[in-house]
């Protein structure tokens, strides 16, 4: 191979990776892309909803198959005053979700659209009060993304929720350890946003 073939070569090769580059970047550029916005809204005479604003905020059309709220607990949890045939206590293991949809929802590029649930009742067996809440939004690509991780129950109690009638009062004591966030990504991860870390 002479000289001038191998610059040629080398030029079509780098020509290819960078045409490579460019259209990873174009496709990320105009992928979906999501933004959620946790909400509550508390009334004097209707019960109070639990909500999540998305926005569609990319260029493309995308599909919402999942939204609501992760119970942020890890490991396993009591269930109080119930035990087993032996006399010991039940302990379970979860990760589970308050959903806000029932059914998958098309978003249009700019759209967006509040989700909520209206609180006739506490709104999960396994929740309690201070155990905090991350909102989530998934799309039809399997791709998630996060909210803040709060304790947004207890914030609507001291916000004025006046809770339904009927509540367990154990949903509504301190823990007697404090319940945490779970990080979505590790701390050493910095270029992922604080609030996803803790």
């Amino acid at each position: 191979m002479n000289e001038a073939t191998l610059v040629i070569s080398l030029v079509s090769a780098l020509m290819a990776v960078g045409s490579l580059i460019l259209s990873i970047v174009a496709l990320t550029k105009d992928s979906p892309k999501l933004k959620i916005k946790p909400e509550f809204g508390i009334s004097l005479h209707e019960p109070a909803e639990l909500k999540i604003n998305v926005g569609n905020v990319g260029k493309r059309t995308t599909t919402l198959v999942k939204l609501g709220y992760r119970l942020e607990h890890t490991g396993k949890m009591v269930v109080k005053d119930r035990r087993k045939d032996d006399g010991t206590e039940i302990e379970v293991d979860f990760e589970s979700t308050i959903p806000m949809i029932k059914d998958s929802f098309v978003l249009q590029p700019g759209e967006s659209k509040t989700f909520g649930i209206t609180i006739r009742q506490w709104p999960h067996l396994l929740v309690r009060a201070d155990m905090y809440l991350r909102p989530f939004a998934t799309d039809s690509h399997g791709k998630t993304i996060w909210g803040r991780s709060e304790p947004y129950l207890r914030m609507m109690i001291k916000a004025g929720w006046k809770v339904p009638v009927g509540t367990n009062p154990n949903y509504l004591e301190k823990s007697e350890k404090p319940f945490k966030s779970v990080p979505i990504y590790p701390k050493w991860m910095i270029w992922k946003k604080d609030y996803l870390r803790k």
